[in-house]
């Protein structure tokens, strides 16, 4: 991961840098339609924006932005 890393595990990540294909998304896949959560997520990653991201020992453990 990229970014600016913060206390306990987490850092500010660009959308494009994260692998949309991480186990962390299928369910968010799932409870979020798939390809419209696909499309959701691409359209935040070509508009440059930024989120926070959880990394634990596993990957991607969570995200907020």
């Amino acid at each position: 991961m990229t970014g600016k890393h913060m206390a306990g595990g987490f850092a500010e990540s660009l959308f494009n840098v994260e692998d949309l294909n991480d186990e962390f998304f299928v369910p968010l896949r799932a409870d979020y339609g798939g390809v419209e959560f696909d499309n959701w997520y691409r359209h935040k990653a070509a508009a440059g924006e930024s989120a926070v991201v959880y990394m634990d020992d596993a990957g991607i453990a969570g995200i907020v932005g």
